[in-house]
Formats: C-alpha cells, sequence, structure tokens
C-alpha cells in the first residue's frame, strides 16, 4: 500500500504537461489522495492522458475540493465539472432507477459486481437510464462490504438487531431494509456519527472495514458483526453531453480507460478492506458472524416495496444473470 500511496500522492501533484493540452477534464471527488477513490482516478487519469498522447489532460480535486458529492453532481449538469465519483445514495436523487444499487444483497460477492458491471445488458440499461437525465456513468468504484457495529453486545443472528438503534445513510431503501431486519434504523448525520455513538444516541451503524476503522469507531463500538448486507457501488460519473462532445477516439478512449480504472480501484479496495480488517482485530474488535440467510430473506419485501418500473427490474434481471 505504501508504494501505492506514493504513486497516488505523485498522480495527485503531476505538473501540467509542457505544452498545453487541446481538451482537459475536470474530475472531483470527496476522499483523500491515500483512498482507493484517489487512486482509481489517478489510473483512469494516467490511461486517458498515455492513449491521448497528452491531447487530453485529466485534472482530479481531490478531498471534495470542488463541494460535496450533490454539489459535483450539479456542477456535471450545468457544465462547470466534467466527472466525479459520487455514491449511489446521491446520485439516486437524480437518476432513480440508480436506487437498484442501493438495494441490500444486490451482489453475492465483489466477482459478481464484476461481473454484473462488465455485462452488456447492465450497461445497455444504465446507459440509457443514465442518459435520460443527462449523465454518462463511466466508471463503477467500489465503496466497500457493509457489516453492522455497534456498543452494547456481540451480535449472532439477525434477531439480536432488534430494537437497537442503528445509524444508516439517509436513503429510504437502507431506513427500509434495517425495519425489516428488526432494528431501529436512525439516517443522522455521517459527520455526527462518533458523537452519537459515544452519548448513545444511537447503539450503532452500519459501515465498511475501511470507515470503521478509518474514522475510530472502534474506540466507541467494539462490537463488528460480519453480515455483508451491502456492497456499495459508486458510480463515476460523466455529463453525456461533455463526452458526446469529444472526438470519436477520445470518447472510446474515455470509456475503456474508466472500466479499466474501475476494475483497478474495485481490487484495491478489496486489498485495503482486508488490511483494515486486520487492524481492526489488532484494536481488539469483537467480531461475529451473523448468516446472512434471514437478511436475505428479510430484504424481498424491500424489493417489493422500491422496485416498480420495468426499466428497474429489467436491470436487477440483468444484474442477477451477471454471474
Amino acid at each position: 500500500m505504501k508504494r501505492l500511496l506514493i504513486s497516488a500522492v505523485l498522480g495527485a501533484c503531476m505538473a501540467a504537461p509542457a505544452f498545453a493540452a487541446d481538451i482537459v477534464l475536470k474530475a472531483g471527488h470527496d476522499n483523500t489522495v491515500s483512498m482507493p477513490y484517489h487512486l482509481g482516478m489517478v489510473k483512469f487519469k494516467e490511461a486517458v492522458e498515455s492513449r491521448t498522447n497528452g491531447k487530453v489532460e485529466v485534472k482530479i480535486y481531490p478531498n471534495a475540493q470542488l463541494g460535496n458529492e450533490m454539489e459535483m453532481i450539479k456542477q456535471i449538469l450545468t457544465g462547470s465539472l466534467d466527472m466525479c465519483v459520487t455514491s449511489s445514495s446521491k446520485l439516486v436523487n437524480f437518476i432513480p432507477e440508480i436506487k437498484i444499487f442501493t438495494m441490500p444483497f444486490l451482489f453475492d460477492t465483489p466477482d459478481h459486481l464484476d461481473a454484473a458491471m462488465r455485462s452488456p445488458e447492465v450497461d445497455g440499461v444504465l446507459s440509457s437510464v443514465a442518459g435520460s437525465k443527462g449523465f454518462r456513468v463511466v466508471g463503477a468504484f467500489s465503496a466497500g462490504v457493509r457489516h453492522v457495529l455497534n456498543s452494547k453486545k456481540p451480535l449472532f443472528s439477525m434477531a439480536d438487531l432488534k430494537g437497537l438503534k442503528i445509524r444508516v445513510m439517509g436513503n429510504p431503501v437502507h431506513v427500509a431494509a434495517f425495519r425489516a431486519f428488526g432494528a431501529n434504523p436512525s439516517p443522522i448525520a455521517y459527520n455526527e456519527l462518533y458523537g452519537a455513538l459515544q452519548t448513545n444516541v444511537v447503539d450503532g451503524a452500519e459501515a465498511a472495514n475501511t470507515n470503521y476503522y478509518g474514522k475510530k469507531f472502534y474506540e466507541v463500538a467494539g462490537y463488528w458483526a460480519q453480515v455483508g448486507w451491502l456492497n456499495i457501488m459508486a458510480p463515476v460519473i460523466m455529463s453525456e453531453k461533455k463526452l458526446k462532445s469529444l472526438p470519436a477516439d477520445v470518447q472510446k478512449i474515455v470509456i475503456q480507460a474508466g472500466i479499466e480504472a474501475a476494475e483497478y480501484q474495485r481490487a484495491l479496495y478489496i486489498q485495503a478492506d482486508k488490511e483494515n480488517f486486520g487492524k481492526l482485530l489488532a484494536e481488539g474488535v469483537k467480531v461475529t458472524y451473523m448468516d446472512p440467510t434471514p437478511f436475505r430473506e428479510a430484504s424481498k419485501q424491500v424489493y417489493d416495496e422500491f422496485l416498480k418500473t420495468d426499466q428497474e427490474k429489467k436491470l436487477l434481471a440483468a444484474i442477477k444473470a451477471a454471474k
């Protein structure tokens, strides 16, 4: 990871070419330069600039320099930003069909996510629904597999969640999912979570190894129940108008670079996730494993409630078939 970190920092600080590029693409995200989001975008930058022989320059703005996720998505529509990495939970406000990527147990394994993102059928439906709203999804990064942390007790089964106040993202799908799991979902702001755990405003939260360790939630909630209820897909989006304005050869390079950068980032995230899990064990976190079968069964009502349109059902079928 140290070599990757050095590469990421160098990529972030890379000087502009000695000559002016014909095309400049501005790309933003809200992670630090050491995180997989940034490493993935550096990979994209290197591929595009190399394959266009410097004709295209990709300028990356990390650390939410250009605003938060919602602000960056809006900037893409206004044309002041060309690309950004965002969460499906935020993008659903602009592309309702994207909510399928926030559904519980959508992907069986990380390999299933890879297969779905390589599927022509998934790409066709995704391009159609995103394009109709002015976007193109050029890559699918990972934001991790999610589990459940809490400060009260070890969790061995779904029944142990009953009555616990669990922080979830402000997403109706996630609220409904944890209600179906028997918990009391509480969509408080993420930046308030540490204090909320510390003061018992909430009993726990859903999270990935990376943010559980990185935000030191283990200091105030030392129980970590593995269940893998959600594998978050983080779309790398671009303005459809901007993409189509590029020369045909550059369009192909951008699309292919997006696919390759996403595959690289997802593999990198799996590696980082394993490393962070080891660090959590070293911190003395008490790990348990819950049988996902009852969770999957409870999730069926969430699918029935939220996936209504033909496009959503078509996208779901394409994802499930991509194995």
